[in-house]
């Protein structure tokens, strides 16, 4: 291979390439404006979200014949993740952040698809349990 052959076939074809403005705008300006832009925007997106995240209360229903045992569990787990929680404020705990609140609801499913509550949990004993369809 005759490196001096490439060499001048290299300079012909950037010399080339450099005498169209479009081709250097779309391949060099564009992107330098562009991609700070996407950065931003997508970094913007995120923290709207982790902020609406952090803020919602999610409102739950318990229902059931084991009903009680379940708000017992909930209460149980409520404050073990409280003790648990880190005292160094720079630390995030996904746990300690998480906010929920019961709701009394006639029909959990129905409030679930027309959305006043996030979830419902069912509380039912080995017998009362039924199989998903």
């Amino acid at each position: 291979m005759n490196w001096q052959t490439v060499r001048v076939i290299f300079g012909n074809e950037l010399r080339m390439l450099l005498c169209y403005r479009r081709t250097i705008i779309v391949a060099i300006v564009l992107p330098l404006h562009i991609y700070p832009l996407m950065f931003f925007a997508t970094k913007t997106t995120a923290d709207r979200r982790e902020q609406s995240l952090a803020s919602t209360v999610y409102e739950y229903a318990i229902t059931g014949s084991q009903a009680e045992q379940v708000r017992e569990l909930i209460a149980t787990g409520a404050a073990s993740t409280a003790q648990k929680a880190t005292p160094n404020k720079n630390e995030k705990d996904s746990l300690a952040d998480f906010k929920f609140r019961e709701v009394k609801v006639q029909d959990p499913s129905a409030s679930l698809k027309s959305a006043e509550i996030h979830f419902y949990l069912e509380g039912v004993s080995g017998e009362g349990s039924r199989c998903p369809s």
